[in-house]
């Protein structure tokens, strides 16, 4: 991504959705909250979430989430850290390129003050997953025993697998963060969002310490929601073909740290 100086924010728009906002858009974050509605100057929330409807080049009504990160109450949050919205860009394009399903970046910025030492303001746009449901939801328009609970526990494990074999943790897995689609032949389709904190850590013990935290944290979410043999379910498909004494090793660090932390 471009770098940010004090004096010119920038706003990077996707090439194939430039044409879809007024030119001003495209001069910084300001003028791009100001296109829809929201005073930057205004907004006392951390964190701002807006779904708005546009109409695309090819004529077709299209919704966007615009998020909007602010730090000018605690300015010093901002300071001399990463941006959450480019590494929350970053993060969904890892989820794609690893063949996840993910929503579209359209428009990714920060806004940097001090020379450029702390951020001010951070946005980033991203397409709406039609026909979507939050995985809570949809798992409980689902009965016990539904095929699409066992298609979702399989998906949603074989992808945890994919994702810490590749170094990521994801550090905020909770149901909420997690879509549904509903897929042909009753296999409905997981979407990976807002993940601003996933990180490729380099140091091994804080990359396993991070994969035990990510299953504890699903663990403690699928416990009300599922039922034991459900939860064994993505544990086996998780761990696939590891040594059994592998197995009952991570399985009692997970539940160590679940019992620690909960």
């Amino acid at each position: 991504m471009a770098h940010t100086s004090d004096s010119t924010p920038a706003l990077l728009i996707d090439p194939a959705w430039i044409g879809v906002f007024p030119d001003s858009c495209n001069r910084s974050i300001e003028a791009f909250c100001t296109h829809f509605g929201i005073d930057i100057h205004k907004e006392t929330a951390r964190s701002v979430v807006q779904r708005h409807t546009i109409v695309g080049t090819d004529g077709r009504t299209r919704g966007i989430y615009i998020k909007l990160y602010t730090h000018r109450r605690k300015w010093w949050q901002g300071l001399f850290r990463s941006s959450k919205a480019f590494r929350e860009a970053r993060n969904l394009g890892f989820f794609r390129q690893l063949g996840l399903a993910a929503p579209a970046v359209v428009a990714v910025g920060v806004d940097k003050i001090l020379m450029g030492t702390c951020q001010q303001y951070e946005l980033i746009v991203t397409e709406e997953v039609r026909e979507s449901h939050l995985l809570a939801d949809y798992w409980q328009m689902l009965p016990p025993g539904d095929p699409q609970r066992r298609s979702l526990i399989d998906a949603f494990a074989d992808q945890t697998r994919r994702m810490h074999a590749q170094g990521f943790l994801h550090r905020d897995l909770k149901w909420r963060n997690l879509l549904v689609t509903p897929g042909l032949e009753g296999r409905p389709a997981l979407w990976w969002i807002d993940c601003p904190n996933g990180i490729f850590p380099r140091v091994p013990f804080l990359a396993r310490r991070g994969i035990i935290k990510d299953i504890a944290t699903m663990m403690k979410l699928a416990l009300p929601q599922c039922t034991p043999a459900e939860r064994l379910r993505f544990v086996a498909v998780y761990l696939r073909a590891r040594p059994r004494a592998e197995k009952t090793r991570f399985i009692a660090e997970a539940i160590r740290y679940h019992d620690a932390r909960w």
